[in-house]
């Protein structure tokens, strides 16, 4: 099944930085679009975070009243560094066994 390798181990394996390098990228086209609809949103939600490297940078430029969430289905995201963002308030909920 295809869901198999996000849950294997095997999307980690071949990429193992969980696309990092494009989450500023992402951040940057995110935020004009925001603010070209005029949206100011309450909360927002990543499902397939990874390590939660595109929430980190938008919670930082949103006011301060948004909620972020981030889903990951592999438990491999769950670093030290990662623990240090969910205490400054963004949640990362895994859901592997």
């Amino acid at each position: 099944m295809l869901e198999e390798k996000y849950i294997s181990g095997e999307y980690l394996e071949k990429n193992p930085n969980w696309h990092i390098e494009e989450s500023s990228w992402k951040v940057k086209h995110i935020m004009p679009i925001l603010k070209r609809h005029h949206l100011v949103p309450n909360t927002i939600c990543e499902v397939g975070c990874g390590s939660g490297e595109v929430l980190r940078p938008l919670q930082n430029r949103m006011d301060d009243v948004c909620t972020f969430w981030g889903y990951e289905v592999h438990s491999a995201t769950l670093q030290e560094d990662l623990a240090v963002r969910i205490l400054g308030g963004f949640r990362l909920l895994v859901l592997a066994k």
